[in-house]
């Protein structure tokens, strides 16, 4: 009876000393309090999961510098940080003074002799970590060269590792995300075992990042723990690209050593599994919530060279800015594991892409040449970044297939002559085309081809154009210009779908007659009064009339890619 009695009285005491103690280790310092010559610690991992102190002595606080937030300069020393200066990774870590938290280590200069800092104040991380999660509110890019920062401080960068890649091709591909603030560097794959995200402990100083590849290849970023307040934790001290409300994959890190360089050393890392979501991404800091997981794209490539086949399986972030800059990295990742080289080789691709809520479409393209690995991983992520970035709505991919047929050598055919049977026709008659072709390093080549001239063709000159599927559609477009441009998610995966492949031949037949182009869509053959109402209307501002209608098309698929053009010119009587 007495044991039950107490039970809840100690329970109560539990409660308040634990309150008491939360209570002791939320206080802060704000800036003002903070005096030049005061001293402090600071932690962060440099080794394995092991928290370690450094410390710091206050040089000033300088006002209002950033973004209209005070900036508090210290000078770094302890954790070798003396021979290595501020190490990429230790965004975040926080910073005490006589036990009270002032901020998060943040930015500082590139190439600097001493490991000179600021920190970005706790208040003005809280407020972003408070902040009300919100659907995606899109995005305002900084200038990469850190231009607006005091005195030449920037943002510490975030060191993006990727694993499982050519570590010869980051610098390659580190402009779209150095613009961003994030340094490609090598690193490792996902740890497991003791080091699994289960037995992470996330607390001021644990580093923590964002998962932006999972699969057979990673790629991630990372950065430290400044405080954490339930599942809730805030970080960084900085943006990881001023994303607004997003949801990325958060992970744990191990770190391996810290790599010294002059311009930035860097926290070689390993991450752990996502084990929860960063949920803001602000110019004070990331926050996020331990726990919940978020949705990536799967993305399966398969390779098929002269040799074998291979199937490679990746999970990308589904994010607006992102998303497209990574796409590449994984299609130039599993063609050079397969290949293992960069010379003339020609590509057949293949992609297809589920969106929430509409059909699946489907890329094909064709690439050839030296540069045929690069093109390829360029033009199939355009688009993904043109479906992420629409201004109609927000698009859910559901899932990316690439197959990919490589062989070696340059495969393409260069149109140089077109000639027709007759230079003058009538609606009906069959025209006979005769197409000469150059072959790289090869003979020449000829091919055939007929259309029918249809009935409803006017008298007059008539042009066939003999060309590739991206001039046809180039040259389709060129007469209405904007009023073509895609005015909905489903305009726009039916232009999508008209680009590629390259080794077709494409016969176009065009006529002087007018036509309109209403909403995105082409009306070549409106009657003479619907052209009249649409032309005088003042509420049709996105038509447009058309001087020249697309008669016909033909296509025929090569075993080669196509390039080059002709033009030939026909009279139509009647």
């Amino acid at each position: 009876m007495s044991i039950c009695r107490r039970a809840p009285i100690l329970f109560t005491i539990l409660t308040i000393a634990a309150l008491a103690s939360s209570a002791r280790a939320m206080e802060f310092m704000d800036p003002e309090q903070v005096k030049v010559g005061m001293k402090g610690v600071g932690k962060s991992v440099f080794k394995g999961t092991k928290i370690e102190e450094f410390q710091v002595e206050v040089l000033g606080v300088m006002k209002k510098v950033y973004l209209g937030h005070d900036l508090i300069l210290v000078k770094c020393s302890g954790a070798n940080l003396e021979q290595t200066g501020v190490v990429a990774g230790m965004s975040g870590s926080p910073v005490f003074i006589d036990g009270k938290l002032i901020g998060a280590v943040s930015m500082t200069y590139g190439f600097a002799k001493e490991p000179i800092a600021e920190i970005t104040p706790i208040k003005a991380m809280l407020e972003v970590m408070r902040r009300p999660d919100l659907p995606d509110q899109g995005m305002l890019n900084l200038p990469s060269d850190g231009a607006g920062m005091a005195g030449g401080f920037r943002p510490i960068p975030v060191p993006l590792t990727v694993s499982g890649f050519d570590t010869r091709l980051c610098s390659e591909f580190s402009g779209p995300f150095e613009k961003h603030g994030l340094k490609l560097m090598p690193g490792s794959g996902e740890v497991g075992g003791a080091d699994s995200a289960a037995a992470v402990q996330i607390e001021p100083g644990s580093a923590v990042g964002v998962s932006l590849i999972r699969g057979d290849m990673n790629a991630s970023g990372i950065g430290t723990v400044t405080w954490r307040e339930g599942n809730r934790i805030v970080a960084f001290g900085h943006p990881m690209y001023l994303g607004g409300s997003i949801e990325m994959p958060m992970c744990g890190g191990v770190i391996h050593a810290i790599m010294p360089s002059l311009e930035f050393s860097f926290k070689l890392f390993s991450p752990t599994a996502p084990i929860g979501v960063v949920t803001q991404d602000r110019a004070t800091g990331i926050a996020g919530t331990i726990g919940p997981k978020v949705a990536m794209i799967p993305v399966r490539v398969k390779v098929q060279s002269e040799q074998d086949a291979r199937e490679f399986n990746y999970e990308i972030l589904n994010n607006k800015t992102l998303t497209a800059n990574l796409l590449p990295l994984v299609i130039v990742n599993s063609l050079l594991h397969q290949q293992q080289q960069r010379n003339d080789v020609t590509i057949q691709a293949e992609m297809t892409v589920k969106l929430k809520g509409y059909p699946a479409f489907q890329h094909r393209r064709w690439f050839t040449g030296p540069f045929a690995i690069m093109a390829s991983m360029e033009e199939l992520a355009a688009p993904i970044d043109l479906l992420m970035s629409n201004n109609f709505e927000k698009i859910a991919i559901e899932s990316v297939a690439v197959d990919l047929h490589i062989t070696p050598g340059q495969e393409l055919l260069t149109i140089y002559r077109v000639t027709a049977d007759r230079e003058r026709a009538k609606p009906g008659d069959n025209l006979h085309l005769t197409i000469f072709l150059d072959a790289y390093r090869g003979e020449q080549r000829v091919e055939e081809m007929d259309v029918v001239i249809p009935k409803e063709t006017p008298e007059g000159q008539m042009h066939v154009l003999v060309t590739t599927p991206d001039s046809a559609l180039m040259y389709d477009l060129s007469e209405a210009g904007e009023k073509m441009a895609p005015r909905s998610v489903r305009q726009m995966v039916k232009f999508l779908e008209r680009i590629g492949p390259e080794n077709q031949l494409v016969v176009q037949g065009y006529a002087r007659r007018r036509g309109m182009v209403i909403a995105g869509e082409k009306y070549p053959n409106l009657p003479p009064s619907m052209l009249r109402l649409l032309a005088n209307s003042r509420e049709t501002g996105t038509s447009s009339p058309t001087e020249t209608s697309l008669l016909f098309e033909k296509r025929k698929t090569l075993d080669r890619i196509v390039a080059g053009g002709q033009v030939v010119w026909v009279t139509v009587e009647r």
